[in-house]
C-alpha cells in the first residue's frame, strides 16, 4: 500500500480480525507432518518481524518480501488460471470474439462470487 494513503482504524482492525488462528491453520495445513518445511515457514515469519524491527529500511525490505511472496504465489490460484485463459483468448481472438472473452469473465466473476461467500460463511470451519 503507497505511503501516501491514509488508513482508518477500522479498516486495521478489519485486517487484523482477518489474520485469526482458523485463517493461519488453514494456510499452513500443508505444514502438518512436515517439520522441516514448518522450520522453513518460522524462519520467513521470523526474518519478516527482523525486518520490520529494523526501521523504515527494513519495513520496505519486509514488504517488498512479501509482495513477492504475493507474486509467486498468484501463480497458484485460479484467478491466475482464469487471466491465463483470458489472456490466451484474447490473442486468438485479436480482441474480435468479445462474445467469447464475456463469457469467460461473466464465469470467472460467478466463480469469485462463491468464493467469496465461501469466506465469509462461518459454519465451514477447516480445521488444522
Amino acid at each position: 500500500m503507497p505511503d501516501n494513503i491514509e488508513v482508518s482504524k477500522d479498516h486495521i482492525a478489519t485486517v487484523a480480525d482477518f489474520l485469526t488462528e482458523k485463517i493461519w491453520l488453514m494456510f499452513l495445513k500443508s505444514l502438518r507432518n512436515k517439520p522441516r518445511r514448518a522450520d522453513k515457514a518460522i524462519l520467513v515469519f521470523d526474518c519478516l518481524i527482523q525486518l520490520l524491527e529494523l526501521g523504515e529500511e527494513g519495513r520496505i525490505a519486509a514488504i517488498a518480501a512479501l509482495e513477492n511472496g504475493i507474486r509467486l504465489c498468484y501463480r497458484f490460484t485460479e484467478e491466475h488460471e482464469l487471466a491465463y485463459e483470458y489472456y490466451r483468448r484474447c490473442l486468438n481472438s485479436e480482441l474480435t470474439d468479445t462474445a467469447a472473452v464475456s463469457e469467460l469473465l461473466s464465469d470467472a466473476l460467478k466463480r469469485l462470487q462463491i468464493k467469496e461467500e465461501q469466506w465469509k460463511n462461518p459454519h465451514r470451519d477447516e480445521r488444522f
